[in-house]
């Protein structure tokens, strides 16, 4: 299932609900695959509304790097910018620094 068909999917599940309609059945389960594809001790993520961060081929994610997960950025502090080589195990590329989180 690609992500268009999940999120048409996702809508159609909610569409026309309020709270004065009754509540529907429940809607049919909709199982998407997930898998971790990089790994520690640096934490990745990707976020960003409208944007994909898949290139053309399926072989690179564009993610960002981080040393720390639980706590906000301090001033200053950078984030890395880069892309994950899915065909090398999750291998990070960096491509550059910014403070701009």
């Amino acid at each position: 299932m690609d992500r268009r068909v999940f999120l048409a999917a996702s809508l159609a599940a909610t569409a026309g609900r309020s709270a004065a309609q009754p509540a529907r059945e429940k809607p049919e389960t909709i199982n998407v695959p997930a898998a971790a594809v990089t790994t520690g001790p640096k934490h990745h993520w990707f976020g960003y509304y409208d944007k994909t961060p898949w290139d053309a081929t399926g072989r690179y994610l564009l993610a960002m790097e981080a040393d720390f997960c639980d706590r906000q950025p301090q001033p200053g502090e950078a984030v890395r910018v880069g892309m994950v080589d899915l065909t090398k195990d999750g291998e990070f590329i960096p491509l550059a620094r910014t403070a701009a989180w």
